[in-house]
């Protein structure tokens, strides 16, 4: 209770004498120290955000392009093909006291902006692509092949340098949703060494069954979900599997824990 009332940054107290105001100003500092650090952490994150948004373009690129619209306009040529001069209308309604050298201007610099967002977006939209290719995992030791050789030079042209943590999230393609059948042989090739063959034979009349039953239908929900989710499985994996079940996770998730510590044990 003592740092409690330590901590306190204003009170005030009736006494015979009137009303006693008490400010404590080592506490008025802390929280005012403390509002200027969240208030500085949420201008970081809102930076990140907008770096991570555009990236892997900049500023920089965003002024070069500028440069070159405004330089291009100024020696007569135009780069838009008339969508600046049909945008002057608009940018006096909002700029009305402005020249019309000035609204001219203005026009440049948001041609230049749909400019830049374009390339922001058929770069991302680029290495979306280029991320699905996944056959590099399995080449055999040494010499990469031809493809994977083009494949690395263009992502590393395309990715931009000095990425931050969650730089390429927008740009990672979505989690493929497999065919029924896929899955349901997969499933019995992993289960196969595990059964004896008649309880085999039954899983194979069960899977069968689901994959020309309520697979497809199944199949259908995860692919509808896929269309707008960038990850179909994540958010019912996180609310299902660990945020619904009541029961202990190290015992009923995180089977890889216990075997480490059983093993460490041994």
């Amino acid at each position: 209770m003592a740092e409690a009332h330590s901590a306190v940054a204003f009170s005030f107290s009736v006494t015979p004498e009137g009303l006693d105001v008490k400010l404590n100003h080592e506490a008025l500092k802390a929280v005012w120290r403390s509002g200027f650090r969240s208030a500085k952490k949420r201008v970081g994150r809102m930076q990140n955000q907008f770096k991570n948004g555009t990236y892997p373009a900049t500023p920089t690129s965003w002024l070069f392009i500028a440069t070159i619209v405004l330089a291009l306009k100024i020696g007569g040529f135009d780069p838009s093909f008339g969508l600046i001069e049909s945008q002057d209308q608009y940018v006096a309604a909002v700029f009305t006291n402005q020249s019309p050298a000035i609204i001219h201007y203005i026009s440049c610099v948001l041609y230049a902006t749909y400019l830049w967002f374009a390339k922001i977006i058929i770069i991302k939209w680029s290495l979306r692509v280029l991320l699905r290719y996944h056959k590099w995992m399995y080449e055999a030791r040494g010499p990469m092949s031809l493809k994977t050789k083009i494949w690395i030079m263009t992502v590393k042209i395309l990715g931009g340098r000095k990425p931050l943590l969650m730089s390429y999230q927008f740009s990672l393609p979505k989690l493929f949703v497999p065919s029924v059948k896929e899955t349901v042989n997969k499933y019995l090739r992993s289960v196969k060494p595990l059964m004896e063959d008649e309880k085999y034979q039954r899983m194979e009349k069960l899977s069968k069954e689901f994959q020309e039953g309520a697979g497809k239908k199944f199949n259908r929900y995860l692919v509808l979900k896929s269309w707008w989710a960038t990850n179909y499985v994540s958010d019912w994996w996180e609310d299902y599997v660990y945020l619904s079940g009541r029961s202990p996770i190290m015992v009923n998730s995180n089977f890889y824990a216990i075997v480490s510590v059983t093993v460490c044990k041994v």
